[in-house]
């Protein structure tokens, strides 16, 4: 369901280009309809635009993927709805006029995540700017007894923010996904287009059988899976109970890095406005996120310049240095202080959400603004 808010009468008219501002709410997590309600109000008033409320599916009846169809389905609906035809139809250009940008907390802000780094096709009506709070890009985190579990700010702070703690993000995890691989998606999470995760999905845990009976309690779950497993097509039908996994039988492999985008997928990849709190459980992932957006950013800058080198390996900052003469240096600090002007990375005290304190709404209207300088 689409929430529209037209642009406030009187303001100040906006930009040549049709522009629209797509809001995802932070879902189950730290759910408040008042706040978001709230939220798009105040992007409303700070912005010349229309604004949109993207109202995602996402709960134990509708687990992920159906936010991710959700989004991609509102977002062809806005593109063919609120942006502007062109009048000569030309082949191989976009049917339409316009740019878009996306705001997005928590799981909206790994949604925005995701279409900003999916939806932004050269020559085409796009996602050109995405403004992010405590974006959660990566649910394949790990948990107790699992490799790399005390290197995650996951689980730094389970005694901090309720509602975000480890145990939070870990239960609410278990409810949002039939089975593990489906996080193991880089729709799910966003940070897989740029890495590997580094393990696989768990593997079923095997029941224990002791008598006939218990077999026969077996037999008859497998076949209520079944059924419901035939059932799940049909809308609104809760889908089969979920199946144990073994935390243990996580095989642990080196994260290794992707090259995204690859030049023919012909993507452009928007600016990023990234926000979380010094005290925040998705710290790391804020830092993860925007140290690959940056690093992707430097590489399509130098994939336009003649022998561009797309496909070479994916050094580290100590490794290239190395190879670098005087004047590549140079032209290296060029290169980060765009990639740093592109992606932007704040972090505040606390948690550093878009709530109702006035810290908070100070906060997404500072997202705003430097929305509205990015699409001039």
């Amino acid at each position: 369901m689409l929430d529209i808010y037209h642009p406030q009468s009187g303001a100040p008219p906006g930009a040549g280009i049709p522009t629209i501002a797509l809001y995802l709410p932070r879902g189950p997590l730290l759910h408040d309809a008042e706040t978001d309600v709230l939220n798009a109000q105040a992007l409303r008033s700070s912005l010349p635009w229309t604004v949109v409320q993207l109202n995602y599916r996402l709960s134990q009846a509708h687990p992920y993927p159906a936010p991710i169809h959700d989004v991609l389905a509102g977002y062809d609906w806005i593109q063919e709805h609120l942006l502007p035809k062109r009048s000569v139809a030309r082949p191989g250009r976009s049917a339409h006029v316009g740019q878009l940008a996306v705001f997005g907390e928590l799981i909206g802000g790994g949604l925005a995540t995701m279409l900003g780094l999916t939806e932004c096709r050269r020559g085409e009506a796009s996602v050109v700017a995405a403004a992010v709070s405590n974006p959660l890009v990566d649910w394949a985190f790990p948990q107790d007894g699992e490799a790399g579990h005390a290197k995650s700010s996951v689980a730094k702070f389970r005694s901090q923010h309720p509602g975000v703690t480890a145990v939070d993000l870990l239960s609410t995890r278990a409810g949002l996904f039939r089975k593990p691989a489906d996080y193991f998606d880089p729709f799910a999470s966003p940070i897989l287009f740029f890495r590997t995760a580094g393990t696989e999905p768990p593997l079923p845990i095997a029941p224990t059988v002791t008598d006939e009976l218990e077999q026969l309690s077996l037999l008859d779950r497998e076949d209520f899976f079944r059924e419901q497993q035939l059932l799940s097509g049909i809308s609104n039908t809760p889908p089969a109970p979920p199946v144990e996994f073994n935390s243990l039988s996580l095989v642990t492999k080196r994260k290794a890095s992707r090259m995204f985008p690859s030049k023919e997928l012909k993507l452009i990849l928007p600016s990023f406005h990234i926000s979380t709190g010094t005290t925040s459980p998705l710290l790391d992932q804020a830092k993860e996120l925007s140290s690959a957006l940056r690093k992707s950013v430097v590489r399509q800058h130098r994939a336009r310049k003649p022998g561009g080198d797309f496909g070479r390996k994916v050094l580290t900052e100590e490794e290239e240095l190395e190879q670098l003469e005087p004047e590549e240096r140079v032209a290296k600090v060029q290169e980060d202080e765009l990639a740093a002007e592109q992606v932007i990375l704040e972090s505040v005290k606390g948690l550093g959400l878009w709530d109702g304190s006035t810290a908070g709404r100070s906060r997404l209207q500072e997202a705003a603004a430097w929305a509205r300088a990015k699409l001039r």
